[in-house]
């Protein structure tokens, strides 16, 4: 019986890089609900989305398909939560309540104007970034 014949090196090599062209391929068609607008957003997301897929592929991989160093990742994935992102979570418990309270039909500025009545200082912007960040939306003004 004869042996069958051996892949050249050079068919071995475009197998293998058909290989990786389809993983990253699929990486990037994954990624796609994840495009972010701003530099804060996109990292996190991306960083997100490493996190979620990394059992898949791999942590490398995707870096590599997205251009992120590994070293990035895994020092953000053991950054403890930065002083915004605490604030932020307090924020929100706060917000939500207050939207609550009255009979969610506030919007961003009576929630801000009701938490400065409160003595919670805090920015109008970021009222309105943390109500959208959590879907709440006041009911439009009265119409006579």
């Amino acid at each position: 019986m004869t042996q069958p014949a051996r892949y050249p090196p050079e068919l071995r090599e475009l197998e293998q890089e058909s290989r990786e062209l389809r993983r990253a391929n699929e990486i990037l068609k994954s990624r796609i609900g994840f495009l972010g607008a701003g530099t804060r957003s996109a990292r996190a997301s991306a960083m997100r989305f490493i996190t979620e897929h990394k059992g898949r592929w791999g942590v490398e991989p995707i870096c590599r398909v997205l251009q992120v160093a590994p070293s990035s990742y895994y020092a953000a994935s053991h950054r403890p939560p930065s002083a915004r992102q605490q604030r932020d979570e307090a924020l929100q418990a706060v917000i939500r309540r207050v939207w609550n309270e009255h009979g969610q039909v506030y919007g961003a500025d009576r929630v801000w104007a009701q938490l400065k009545l409160e003595g919670i200082p805090v920015a109008r912007c970021t009222v309105e970034r943390l109500m959208r960040k959590l879907g709440l939306q006041g009911r439009g003004s009265r119409q006579n």
